[in-house]
């Protein structure tokens, strides 16, 4: 699945539900790779293990620009090992450089889709 959006985002939130191998997020400004995290990278660090699946971890995790080249209009969600992907309640904030709200309380802005 891919999200384009017309404007920059410096923030991305997603509860990230019975995370499974093959998860990916791959995040980018045009054309250009800004960042890619995959289900190894975060299932260790995931706030929340569930036994009934293996270990396998879940909950909100926030992506953010550390600078402005960390910024993004396109996010890339793909799973290449079958099993799904489950998420829930995404987040964004737009701007052009680094984020500096609090990613455990982002602000609702309205936008048009």
């Amino acid at each position: 699945m891919t999200i384009d959006l017309a404007d920059s985002l410096n923030y991305f939130g997603i509860d990230w539900g019975a995370m499974s191998s093959g998860n990916d997020f791959a995040f980018y400004n045009g054309d250009q790779l800004v960042n890619m995290f995959t289900y190894d990278d975060v299932n260790p660090i995931a706030p929340v293990k569930a036994d009934q699946h293996g270990g396998e971890g879940n909950g909100y995790l926030h992506f953010y620009a550390n600078d402005s080249s960390g910024v993004f209009n396109r996010i890339v969600v793909s799973n290449s090992h079958g099993g799904g992907f489950e998420s829930d309640n995404h987040s964004f904030q737009f701007g052009n450089d680094k984020f500096t709200g609090d990613p455990c309380n982002p602000r609702p802005v309205p936008y048009e889709m």
